[in-house]
């Protein structure tokens, strides 16, 4: 009998671990947060094993502490970016606003706000596994009334950025200097580095991250982790024992060809998603005679976007590598590709102007700014592109305004806006067309060519770009013409600046004007 009882027990054991299931576990954190992501039921209760079915039901509650901004408690914006297997009997439930969910979002992120609490529930009944990952940040709280709060259905994100980072798409890598000379601003990077990488949410379907290390021997490089593999908590810990080496000039040439570009057909770049590599460090690098065109061509050959953060105070890079940095200046790529200077600030909000200024700015991050005027006479053309080669991926985040000038204005004369081509994020990125202040058609989807004959003394060119794929934007040329007619169908013997492809569409706006 005591032989059964004993297996008997081992069995019940054995049966409750195989058939444990958690929820994520309740987050009581400070509402000056960037954000929290939780999870459906695991076997663990966290990310990165099998979904499970919790019996009994579960819940995981999050809750804000504290006062947002030294102003009034914390609500939350909640935007459910993974779902898949809700039903009728496959429910989610978020108590406080009530809502019970039965059938995932037709399209996400899908986004909301709670306004009037600190405290969110999610619970599960579930009767087979579900993928269910939440992202909540915290808003102010508004002032209770006698009313009934309003629940939106699409809220705007209303952080410090040009859209949500929750939602972002990239392949990010951060990398970090660790000679000797660098030990001073190590604390400050370490903030920097870890404050940035608290904003975005990591899945195949939003922000890949990688992390790597420069130092005198070309002897770290990713370290134990293989690309793509890093997230902000694994991040953190790699920070929290990163050793030193000796010496005061870092080797990145041979580091980039060895540990970054040469893993790249094992660890594949996503097609048509922003690529950005953040680099600290406050020394040069070392010359390397050997590599100083290969690397940059790899660059440019993956359409990367590096940004330099200069950790040393007693330096300026605001008009671009000085001397001081002669060797690492020349690991850029060129045209939209080329490489990004950023100064760090004692007491700045270094993290968030980065991302700001950078990330969030596709026109700077792009090399490619807004013009002023170009003024078009007879006999001449401006052709433009976005991206500026030999980059062939756009930046998310752009508002660039090209503005051309009719300087003849010759009565009945037009300029000729002309796409050679243009492959653009289809109804999300777009290229809207202005005459004097009045917009009249818009461009956008993959494989276009058109063209336009354009009254009017001003035109504007608008190129618009938000978050999610890029593509390889547009080329355009424009041209003045004497006349309507002879825009609309050059002439034989005219040169080929003023001839279009015979597959261009040509667009007739008079009805606009």
């Amino acid at each position: 009998m005591k032989l059964l009882f004993v297996v008997l027990t081992v069995l019940s054991i054995l049966g409750y671990a195989e058939s444990a299931c958690l929820c994520y576990p309740d987050q009581p954190v400070s509402s000056m947060v960037a954000s929290v992501t939780i999870n459906s039921p695991t076997t663990s209760g966290g990310f990165g094993t099998p979904a499970c079915v919790p019996n009994p039901p579960c819940s995981t509650k999050v809750a804000f502490t504290g006062n947002l901004n030294n102003s009034m408690p914390a609500g939350a914006q909640i935007s459910i970016v993974q779902c898949s297997g809700l039903s009728s009997a496959n429910t989610v439930t978020l108590v406080e606003r009530p809502q019970t969910f039965t059938s995932c979002p037709s399209s996400m992120p899908y986004k909301f706000q709670i306004n009037y609490s600190s405290n969110f529930t999610f619970t599960y009944n579930l009767t087979s596994p579900i993928t269910f990952t939440v992202v909540l940040q915290p808003i102010l709280q508004v002032p209770q009334t006698t009313a009934a709060p309003t629940i939106p259905t699409t809220p705007a994100y209303s952080g410090p950025f040009a859209s949500n980072p929750a939602i972002a798409t990239m392949d990010l890598t951060i990398g970090l200097d660790t000679n000797s000379a660098n030990q001073q601003y190590f604390n400050a990077s370490r903030e920097v580095i870890n404050k940035i990488v608290s904003y975005f949410t990591y899945s195949p379907n939003f922000v890949r991250l990688s992390f790597m290390t420069f130092d005198p021997y070309a002897a770290s490089g990713t370290g134990r982790y293989p690309l793509w593999s890093h997230n902000n908590t694994t991040i953190a810990a790699e920070l929290n024992n990163m050793p030193s080496y000796p010496g005061n000039n870092s080797i990145y040439f041979s580091a980039l060809d060895t540990f970054f570009f040469s893993k790249l057909p094992a660890f594949p770049l996503r097609s048509n998603i922003q690529r950005v590599f953040i680099i600290f460090t406050g020394t040069d690098a070392v010359f390397e005679e050997t590599l100083k065109v290969k690397v940059p061509g790899e660059i440019d050959a993956n359409n990367i976007k590096f940004i330099y953060v200069n950790m040393n105070t007693a330096v300026s890079t605001s008009s671009g590598p000085t001397s001081y940095y002669k060797n690492l200046g020349l690991l850029t790529g060129s045209g939209s590709n080329k490489a990004q200077w950023f100064d760090y600030q004692q007491n700045g909000n270094n993290a968030e102007d980065i991302l700001v200024n950078l990330y969030f700015n596709g026109n700077n991050l792009c090399n490619a700014p807004s013009n002023t005027q170009q003024p078009i006479v007879d006999g001449t053309t401006a052709p433009y592109s976005i991206p500026l080669a030999p980059a062939t991926l756009y930046c998310n985040y752009m508002n660039n305004v090209q503005t051309y000038a009719n300087a003849n204005n010759a009565p009945g004369s037009v300029l000729q806006v002309y796409f050679v081509k243009y492959n653009l994020s289809n109804e999300k990125d777009i290229i809207r067309i202005g005459i004097d202040g009045t917009e009249v058609s818009v461009l956008t989807g993959l494989y276009g060519s058109a063209y336009y004959c354009l009254p009017g003394s001003k035109i504007t060119v608008t190129f618009q770009s938000k978050n999610g794929p890029v593509y390889t934007g547009y080329t355009s040329r424009v041209t003045y013409f004497d006349s309507a007619a002879a825009c609309q169908s050059p002439s034989p013997t005219s040169p080929p600046s003023m001839k279009v492809a015979p597959g261009a569409k040509f667009i007739d706006v008079s009805n606009k004007l």
